[in-house]
């Protein structure tokens, strides 16, 4: 039977494991996870490929979140005030390039 130190130091020894780009793809393809390999950047660091991964998704989480909070603003604009949508988005200094966006969501 193992102790736990030789557990934990084989653990260590895979943490730290560099994989290949076939292996790292096929780990992406079937986690469902589109991670882009950078070219040249051979072996893969996991650790830092799944860090990676968990900061995009944080970033698309937060970016949804302050386009939902936008809506709602947009929205208690219009009920509130009785403001059209450009008058909203103009008194939220949205930038015209993303009010589009927002208008077809209103």
């Amino acid at each position: 039977m193992e102790d736990f130190s030789s557990k934990e130091e084989k653990f260590e020894q895979w943490r730290y494991k560099a994989l290949n780009r076939d292996a790292v793809q096929t780990i992406s393809i079937c986690a469902n996870v589109d991670y882009k390999i950078p070219d040249g950047e051979e072996p893969i660091d996991m650790c830092k490929a799944i860090e990676d991964m968990k900061d995009d998704a944080r970033n698309e989480g937060r970016m949804e979140g302050r386009m939902e909070e936008r809506i709602a603003s947009i929205r208690k604009l219009m009920n509130k005030m009785g403001w059209s949508a450009q008058e909203a988005m103009d008194a939220l200094m949205l930038p015209v390039e993303e009010q589009k966006q927002y208008r077809t969501l209103i």
